[in-house]
């Protein structure tokens, strides 16, 4: 069980991270 919530933890802060470099990009541009 805790392994699977680290794993989606994981995942959702990767594409939170993604998401924020894409805004970051866009405003640099």
């Amino acid at each position: 069980m805790t392994a699977v919530v680290t794993a989606a933890a994981s995942l959702h802060a990767a594409a939170v991270a993604r998401d924020a470099a894409k805004k970051r990009g866009a405003m640099m541009r």
